[in-house]
């Protein structure tokens, strides 16, 4: 284990909820009756939330950016990292969602951080209700 994942792990452990990921794959044509169904699938991550904090000034978002007052700040660990037969996500950031608390939070953004180029070992998503 890296330097970099054993640091995100200790993070997890102290921080860390579980939220459910939303992946929506493609949707599916059923040529017999011409129905189009969206397969979709639930997926608990390891996730830490934090509220943004505003500067006083009442900037109603953060500068140069999507996000907005109102959203959160989530970080993900790669359900890799936790289980090794696990796949790594597929995010489609116009489809896929998570649900914190029974609520519902659709992505704005997504930001991978990989320190040595090939392994992720964090998510970073700007969510909204």
């Amino acid at each position: 284990m890296s330097h970099f994942d054993e640091m995100i792990s200790l993070f997890f452990q102290e921080d860390g909820f579980t939220a459910t990921f939303i992946h929506n794959s493609d949707p599916v044509v059923d040529d017999s009756d011409g129905t189009v169904t969206t397969p979709t699938e639930s997926i608990e991550v390891e996730a830490i939330r934090m509220e943004l904090i505003r500067p006083i000034e009442g900037s109603g978002s953060k500068t140069g950016t999507l996000i907005q007052d109102g959203d959160l700040q989530l970080f993900v660990r790669p359900r890799e990292k936790s289980d090794i037969f696990a796949d790594a996500l597929e995010i489609n950031t116009s489809s896929d969602s998570f649900v914190i608390n029974g609520k519902s939070w659709k992505i704005v953004t997504v930001k991978e951080y990989n320190p040595s180029a090939s392994d992720c070992v964090l998510y970073e998503f700007y969510i909204r209700k």
